[in-house]
């Protein structure tokens, strides 16, 4: 195979392919690139490529279908394939049935990516071994031995009957049963009881099909140690007929570190949704505090206003009182009418008795306004809770909406068009708050693209909801430019944005499908049309599938 371990990278976004060749070269691998699925064939065919990096979504063959026919071909010696994809993981079995032996999700980090290329290369290299041991079985038990003993990975071998025939000290090392005590044995010893079923049938398949060696199925369980501990590790299961005898063999990995480096990327995750959280609030802090001020200023000048009025009608109040005084002792003289009623005129009364129900009802409404916004606010950033509760999206969205006044009301028109009939949705109230806040203020953003400041006319947003069967629907319009079609299929990606340096961190749609798809197993889409606007549509699940399948289980 040569010193340098050949794998062909299947990306039609050149920045990650020439990232993945830089990564791979100085991991000491020799890339091979290609820029559509075509290209990917073309060089699987005629290269000696024994491990394949094929994204998901390209050119004129997806990677799933590239599996398809590679796996259709049946070719030996086997290529294993990692399949590169920002898609759910609800899309992975998909990926895996294709005839994947493992994926990557974007962004991926370094140490994971090590950890997957450098368990398939140990695949591929210990199988490209085992295939040349295999042909030479007979006349070469003790090298065949030899190199199975040497695998840093396990290699488990058993029956037709699920009997261990073969138990190597890599084996020994992960499960801390020796080769005695495991040889005719069955395998199942190793396995918890949940996941027996599954691995019976990895192991057992390959006698279905007639042929003289097979590839079976890849499967992440957990491995019963001796010491009844649990660790996770993959099984790569593939198969050997000899004469009439099958012998289905594992390659077994401890794929614990591998784990660990799904919770650090998983962390990661976290912190970036928290990052574009703050985002968001330090763009919307200056337009909360600007909202709050226009009726705090209705108060603070009406309030001024009703003192000084109430100080001239003190002072007429106490010349009315000396007048009333003088009446009851007989003592009212004109100098004392005439003084009552400067005072009068002084104070204006008329003015004052139209004037002062205005400024009371005028601070009422400022108050009324504050409150509203602090409460709308105060629902918005509420922490929630990790686990989903039913909620009224309605009144989410409208919270998310007067929260985010101050980012639409100078170049659009909002229209709210709601299901009055909507049932409550289970949700990450904090979280779903979050992906409308995103969805509203990039169609602003995009209005203000069109309309400038606004000073010549306004754009239009629009905002409904409705029920479709078991979904709950929210489309979020806008009358921007519409998103050009040479960039529609990166926009959800981690970290992409067409706005200027330091006006966005890239991180919104990233994070609106993420939790839309993983959290709440709804789907985000859109419908674009240039110079017309934008649709994005979110739906959820009204009813928790997760729940409800766990309850009829």
């Amino acid at each position: 195979m040569g010193d340098r371990f050949r794998i062909l990278i299947a990306d039609d976004d050149s920045t990650e392919r020439s990232i993945l060749e830089k990564i791979l070269r100085t991991w000491g691998y020799e890339p091979f690139l290609a820029r559509d699925g075509k290209e990917a064939w073309d060089l699987l065919e005629k290269q000696d490529l024994r491990l394949a990096l094929l994204d998901w979504t390209m050119p004129d063959t997806d990677g799933p279908v590239l599996c398809r026919r590679l796996r259709e071909l049946d070719r030996q010696p086997y290529t294993y394939i990692i399949l590169l994809t920002a898609k759910g993981k609800e899309h992975i079995e998909e990926g895996l049935a294709s005839g994947a032996d493992d994926y990557i999700t974007k962004p991926f980090a370094l140490k994971e990516l090590k950890a997957r290329i450098g368990a398939g290369v140990r695949f591929v290299r210990l199988q490209h071994r085992m295939l040349d041991a295999q042909e030479q079985l007979k006349a070469s038990e003790e090298k065949y031995r030899e190199l199975v003993d040497s695998s840093v990975d396990g290699v488990v071998s058993a029956d037709s009957e699920m009997k261990v025939i073969l138990w190597n000290p890599a084996a020994e090392r992960i499960f801390g049963y020796t080769e005695n005590e495991m040889v005719g044995q069955s395998l199942m010893r190793i396995v918890p009881a949940r996941y027996r079923e599954a691995t019976q049938k990895a192991f057992s398949a390959f006698g279905e099909t007639g042929s003289d060696r097979a590839v079976g199925k890849t499967l992440e369980i957990e491995g019963l140690r001796k010491d009844g501990t649990e660790i996770p590790i993959e099984l790569s299961v593939s198969s050997r007929k000899i004469g009439e005898r099958y012998t289905a063999t594992a390659i077994v990995r401890d794929i614990t570190e591998r784990r660990r480096a799904e919770e650090e990327k998983a962390g990661l995750e976290t912190e970036l949704r928290h990052a574009q959280k703050l985002e968001s609030i330090g763009t919307l802090a200056a337009g909360i505090a600007h909202e709050i001020n226009t009726p705090t200023q209705y108060v603070s000048d009406n309030t001024r206003f009703l003192e000084d009025s109430f100080a001239d009608l003190v002072k007429l109040l106490r010349k009315y009182g000396q007048l009333l005084a003088a009446a009851k002792e007989g003592n009212l003289t004109p100098e004392l009418v005439a003084d009552v009623e400067a005072a009068a005129e002084g104070a204006d009364v008329d003015y004052l008795t139209e004037e002062i129900p205005q400024a009371i009802e005028q601070s009422l409404e400022g108050i009324n306004r504050v409150s509203t916004i602090v409460r709308a606010m105060k629902e918005f950033a509420h922490p929630g809770t990790e686990e989903k509760t039913p909620i009224d999206i309605t009144r989410a969205i409208e919270n998310t909406i007067m929260v985010a006044r101050n980012e639409w009301k100078y170049v659009a028109e909002m229209l709210t068009q709601f299901d009055t009939d909507l049932p409550l949705v289970p949700c990450l109230a904090v979280d779903f708050g979050q992906v409308i806040l995103n969805l509203i203020m990039n169609a602003a953003h995009s209005i203000a693209d069109v309309v400038g400041d606004g000073s010549n006319g306004k754009g239009q947003i629009t905002v409904s909801t409705r029920r479709d069967d078991g979904w709950a629907e929210i489309r979020v319009s806008d009358t921007g430019a519409g998103i050009p079609e040479e960039i529609r299929d990166r926009i959800f990606d981690p970290f992409f944005t067409t706005k200027e340096v330091g006006k966005g961190m890239g991180q919104g749609l990233a994070v609106a499908r993420s939790v839309i798809a993983e959290k709440h197993g709804g789907t985000i889409d859109f419908e674009s049309e240039s110079d017309k606007g934008t649709t994005f549509i979110v739906r959820l699940p009204i009813v928790d599938r997760a729940t409800d399948e766990t309850t009829k289980g």
